[in-house]
């Protein structure tokens, strides 16, 4: 067995299905099946899984690449509930899993220097979210935008010479595409960093292709800022999961309130909370402290200026201080 072999935890519900992946697995010089249950996992192995043993896990402690045999569709939810970094359809892919085992146990165990995914979501909609995304991604300066909220697509509006590519333009190469590809699919964007579009018909990316854009963004620019709209969506919750930073964008008010807790359940759970006040009689700190669990990272006052700018498709002059000084504490700690 070479020296640097990586054990694989193959767990299926159908015993023919462990024998064929193990097969595929096992012809492979640095890849070896561990165990054929997901109990017997230890650290440092890739969990391949798929049937009703793939529908009943919930946030597993290793890398997973789940499996899809008869229900796609099926498989593609309860991969995302899991937090599988790679899914395969089997046996149609069989020729792709030793690869998402290795992108998987990578992408777990990321080496110093890469880049920083930020995800951001607003707790209820009319908050600001994308103008907050287009700010912060200008104040850090080496970033650049990905707008994953087909509803909203509220980057389009800083893009300052009118031109946009969108996720259409590249979803069939998403899963295996590399920095250099990726950057040369961006256009420019506020503050000078760059961007790429939401759909304009509504498409996402999968999670094979959710993660083959990450990974190239990591490689791309020092920050990638997603905009992940009110983070109701399959990509945008898969995004925030596999983030190193989550930012959620909440206002004094119940709804928001309301918001915040259902993006606790969906990838954001200890997220930074950027809250936005905007009534003088809002929800007192204290209150909304209890009601998030914990205190809000920043508060970020309601600008006329600000909003004005927003509107037009520009950044205000000078970025807010809750802005610049949560960008000067994501540039210390990257």
């Amino acid at each position: 067995m070479p020296a640097e072999s990586l054990g694989v935890v193959v767990a299926h519900d159908d015993r023919a299905v462990i024998e064929q992946i193990a097969g595929v697995l096992e012809a492979i010089p640095d890849l070896f099946v561990a165990a054929t249950s997901i109990d017997r996992a230890r650290a440092g192995n890739v969990v391949v899984a798929g049937g009703e043993v793939l529908f009943t896990a919930r946030h597993l402690p290793h890398p997973l690449v789940a499996v899809a045999f008869d229900d796609p569709v099926r498989t593609a939810r309860a991969a995302l509930a899991a937090g599988a970094r790679e899914l395969i359809r089997w046996p149609d892919e069989s020729d792709r899993l030793a690869a998402a085992v290795r992108r998987a146990a990578s992408n777990g165990h990321a080496p110093p220097g890469e880049g920083v995914v930020v995800a951001v979501a607003g707790a209820r909609g009319g908050l600001g979210t994308s103008t907050t995304v287009a700010a912060l991604a200008a104040e850090l300066r080496d970033a650049i935008v990905i707008d994953l909220d087909p509803v909203g697509a509220g980057q389009r509006a800083f893009a300052p010479s009118g031109e946009i590519r969108t996720m259409d333009d590249v979803l069939l190469s998403l899963a295996d595409i590399d920095p250099e590809a990726l950057a040369a699919s961006l256009v420019p964007h506020a503050g000078e960093t760059r961007a790429l579009h939401a759909s304009r018909t509504g498409a996402e990316p999968d999670i094979r292709e959710l993660n083959g854009l990450l990974r190239a963004a990591r490689g791309c620019a020092r920050f990638t800022l997603i905009d992940c709209g009110r983070g109701s969506s399959d990509a945008a919750r898969l995004a925030a999961r596999n983030s190193e930073v989550r930012i959620l964008i909440a206002g004094d008010d119940v709804a928001s309130i309301r918001g915040a807790r259902r993006l606790f359940d969906v990838g954001f759970r200890g997220a930074r909370i950027l809250l936005r006040r905007e009534r003088r009689r809002g929800i007192s700190l204290r209150d909304l402290e209890s009601a998030f669990g914990a205190r809000p990272d920043a508060v970020l006052k309601t600008s006329r200026d600000v909003a004005r700018a927003g509107d037009l498709g520009r950044l205000a002059r000078r970025p807010a201080r809750a802005i610049a000084r949560l960008a000067a504490d994501l540039r210390g700690n990257a």
